[in-house]
């Protein structure tokens, strides 16, 4: 190699690198925004790919994190490929554990692939018993968004055509868990979920000051309610400690929430159906 002889090569160099700096930028600046508009047209494999490249190429660049974030949510809520989105989420949250934002949004993405409660404003489930199909009972829950990711479903019984009662509920998605608020101002939730989700799994938890264990019975069942078929469906069996010898029975249904509600006993083990999903409008979150 040439030694540098004065400062006008020295000039010239500082000035070759900082335009291939610039120029690196910009041609990320490029490829992210192209992925972007990708996304947009709903060519999400290409998009994807493009998201992955940058992630690989440009491992400092300011757009990788979301880069990882964008390719895992695709997966996660266009592709349905929950493992594939699970392992960029976890990418995310093992590459830049410092970046509080898409610490909590990958955690966020990794428990809801799939998603088992999808909480979003305006989202609608319609309620009624098994046996006369919402004619003689229903429940319409309304999903409305408080602040961040806390959400509020109001509860509305009806007897026939007549409102009864109106029941609130606070839900908030933290640390791989789904949890369940009776007021806006609780410190003291229910557990409703705990990723991860695999049979056998239990976790002991507070419902109204009652000592109450949750069990994943299955994790992949099928079942047919009123508003349909649906597949690979967790079955969660909830007892009060208090009162052991009777419990209930939900099931959830990937990117729908909680579809049917059985009830069993010691005595009679035999589930039997007491409500299920008659309808519902339901946005991803």
């Amino acid at each position: 190699m040439k030694p540098i002889k004065n400062r006008t090569d020295i000039h010239l160099i500082i000035i070759y690198l900082l335009t291939l700096t610039v120029f690196s930028g910009c041609g990320v600046e490029y490829k992210f925004n192209r992925a972007k508009n990708l996304e947009k047209d709903g060519r999400y494999e290409e998009s994807i790919k493009i998201y992955k490249e940058i992630a690989d190429r440009y491992p400092l660049n300011v757009h990788v994190p979301e880069s990882l974030y964008c390719a895992g949510r695709i997966y996660q809520q266009k592709l349905k490929n929950y493992t594939q989105s699970q392992d960029l989420f976890s990418e995310l949250l093992n590459r830049f554990p410092a970046a509080d934002k898409w610490k909590e949004l990958a955690v966020l993405g990794i428990f809801n692939s799939p998603n088992y409660f999808p909480l979003f404003d305006e989202n609608l489930w319609v309620e009624g018993d098994s046996q006369s199909y919402g004619k003689n009972m229903r429940v319409e829950r309304n999903c409305k968004k408080i602040s961040g990711q806390k959400y509020l479903i109001s509860n509305k019984y009806y007897a026939g055509e007549k409102i009864v009662t109106t029941v609130s509920r606070y839900y908030t998605k933290k640390d791989y868990k789904l949890h369940e608020f009776n007021s806006a101002d609780d410190k003291e939730s229910t557990i409703l979920l705990d990723f991860p989700f695999y049979k056998g799994k239990t976790w002991t938890t507070l419902r109204d000051g009652q000592k109450t264990r949750f069990t994943i019975v299955d994790s992949s069942v099928s079942v047919k309610v009123h508003a349909g078929k649906f597949d690979n469906c967790l079955k969660i069996r909830e007892e009060n400690l208090s009162f052991p010898s009777a419990y209930k029975y939900k099931y959830y249904a990937p990117e729908l929430g909680y579809i049917l509600t059985t009830v069993a006993s010691v005595k009679e083990p035999a589930e039997r159906r007491h409500s299920e999903l008659l309808s519902s409008k339901v946005i991803p979150e």
